[in-house]
């Protein structure tokens, strides 16, 4: 064999190529079809320069959607309630007419009857005041009476010349002690009213004002709260009216 025969196998070169090429010489792969990485870098920057546009893009679009579509959203919910409302108007009257004024009117007769009731317990109150001070003012006008007619009886016993005289100052003394008796019996019993039966009177009424107000649930018209507030300031009024009581009776103990 003749060396000019021999023919060179130069498919490694050509499967080196870029593309590479099969031992006839043809490409194996299309001529651009490998990307370098610059390519690749200078691709993925548009792709993210395009989809960063899109975005701002799309901010903004969605932004204007939104306050459009806030708007009619707000305008349509007042335009429901404005229709709500007109449709409530009726019911309101009536709630006014039929259930509110009727309750205020029933709230005001409360308080009316509770302002009697005070005004009247009060108007005895100060009525039992000044009688007791008036009934002490007599305690001591006929206390001195007696006091001044016991002694102008004591004075005219020396004088006396015979025993008529003598027996006529003895039956005036027996007179005058059984008038002053007569009168102590009568001031205590104005003071006995005076000091408890009067004012116990004027509790009971309270507490039974108070008794007749019923509440909703027993066929009434009052609330609980109500009943609550009228019932505290009654007991003040109470209690003043005890207090006054007992500085009574120790003063009747003192007299007595």
């Amino acid at each position: 064999m003749l060396v000019a025969d021999v023919i060179e196998n130069d498919h490694l070169d050509k499967a080196a190529l870029s593309p590479p090429q099969d031992p006839e010489g043809a490409n194996t792969l299309e001529p651009d079809l490998i990307m370098k990485q610059e390519r690749t870098i200078e691709i993925l920057k548009a792709c993210l320069d395009i989809v960063s546009d899109w975005l701002v893009s799309e901010k903004g679009t969605y932004n204007t959607k939104c306050i459009t579509e806030g708007k009619q959203l707000q305008d349509s919910s007042v335009e429901e309630l404005d229709e709500n409302l007109r449709k409530q108007w009726p019911r309101k009257g009536r709630l006014e007419v039929e259930i509110f004024q009727e309750r205020k009117s029933q709230i005001t007769g409360h308080n009316r009857k509770y302002e009697r009731q005070v005004r009247a317990c009060l108007d005895k109150y100060n009525a039992l005041e000044e009688e007791w001070g008036v009934v002490l003012e007599k305690v001591q006008e006929e206390f001195q009476n007696f006091q001044n007619q016991v002694t102008r009886l004591q004075d005219n016993l020396p004088t006396g010349k015979n025993l008529a005289q003598l027996q006529g100052t003895s039956r005036r003394e027996k007179d005058s002690v059984q008038s002053f008796e007569e009168t102590c019996r009568e001031i205590k019993q104005r003071l006995d009213d005076i000091s408890y039966l009067q004012p116990d009177l004027l509790i009971h009424n309270n507490n039974e004002m108070l008794g007749s107000c019923q509440l909703f649930e027993d066929g009434g018209n009052y609330d609980k709260a109500e009943i609550e507030w009228y019932q505290g300031q009654m007991n003040e009024i109470n209690e003043m009216i005890v207090k006054r009581k007992d500085q009574r009776l120790e003063k009747v103990e003192e007299l007595v």
